[in-house]
């Protein structure tokens, strides 16, 4: 984005600085800041369609503050903003990769989820104690240490967890590992149990590498158990990476399933800059309007207000409204 003075070669009076390069902004559109009657300070900018999106450019490239500054600023403070040295960047993250994601894994901690409504996490007893530690003392979070009848894991009285750790025991075969290979297969008299059961959601969590840590089981036997979890007993499977990442998760389902997500995910993507545009993003969430029609319609009117003010034959003779599609239209904007 750069900056240029321009006077006019007879008019004194008639100076601008033209902004040039702005990303996001179609070349043929010219934005420049011009002075506020005769004085030299106190400046404009004129950008039309693309005003706002202009302000955000320059409040972000560090030239304006506030869209108040312009009323002290000279053209000539703009180019001399605008030539100054950008801020230094950010220092770059870590380089991404497995001991990264470890760190980060090991840095999460189940007090910082908010908690709105009371849940409730009971756990088998002869569960690790560490996972009892990492539960507890979070503010609306009742742990209960009880005998499940099934599951080593109950939250809310309607999720009901089977752990299995991937991670080496002392006869060298992990939890799992021996829950699929062991003389009592419980792997599967489980999860049957499981997906007999009414009214709970049945959820596997792998605690380690299920691929890694394995030292009887190949890598195709591990994807067989995983895959008989999923298609054929119709079981969730979660993979942590540890005791301490498994209570995380815990207080995340307990919280979800007590209290939704917490806020509205938007439905749609980032919202255009020139008018136009937004015009037409808005009117393509009405029902029956595609990209193409709304863009169409958006190039005929400048404001929804218009839209809705104008008579049914106005709407009918673009290409492509009919009857049922501007009924559909009416229903939603009203007018007409």
């Amino acid at each position: 984005m750069r900056m240029a003075l321009w006077q006019h070669p007879k008019r004194k009076t008639l100076r601008r600085v033209y902004i040039n390069g702005m990303p996001g902004v179609p070349r043929e559109n010219k934005l420049y800041f011009e002075p506020i009657g005769r004085s030299r300070i106190g400046i404009r900018l004129v950008a039309g369609d693309w005003h706002e999106h202009a302000l955000e450019q320059l409040f972000e490239a560090g030239i304006l503050d506030s869209a108040a500054d312009l009323a002290g600023m000279s053209l000539e403070d703009v180019v001399e903003a605008s030539e100054k040295e950008p801020a230094a960047p950010p220092p770059a993250r870590a380089t991404r990769g497995p001991a990264h994601r470890d760190a980060e894994v090991a840095a999460l901690d189940p007090r910082t989820i908010p908690v709105p409504d009371p849940v409730t996490i009971r756990v088998d007893h002869r569960e690790p104690p560490e996972l009892f530690d990492a539960l507890a003392g979070i503010p609306n979070v009742e742990i209960e240490r009880a005998e499940l009848p099934m599951g080593d894991i109950e939250i809310n009285g309607s999720i009901v967890i089977e752990r299995k750790s991937c991670r080496g025991n002392s006869d060298g075969h992990t939890d799992f590992e021996a829950s699929v290979i062991g003389e009592d297969k419980r792997l599967f008299t489980q999860s049957e149990k499981m997906r007999l059961a009414e009214g709970c959601l049945p959820i596997f969590i792998l605690e380690g590498e299920p691929h890694q840590s394995q030292q009887a089981m190949t890598p195709q036997q591990v994807d067989g158990a995983i895959s008989f979890l999923v298609t054929v007993q119709r079981l969730n499977v979660i993979t942590t990476y540890s005791v301490h990442h498994t209570a995380y998760v815990l207080v995340k389902l307990a919280t979800h399933d007590r209290s939704g997500l917490g806020y509205v995910p938007p439905l749609r993507g980032k919202k255009p800059a020139g008018q136009k545009e937004r015009l037409a993003f808005v009117l393509e969430g009405l029902p029956g309007l595609s990209g193409a029609f709304a863009q169409r319609i958006a190039s005929q009117y400048d404001t929804l207000a218009d839209i809705v003010n104008a008579s049914d034959e106005e709407l009918l003779s673009i290409e492509g409204i009919g009857p049922k599609r501007l009924a559909d239209m009416r229903r939603v904007l009203g007018g007409g």
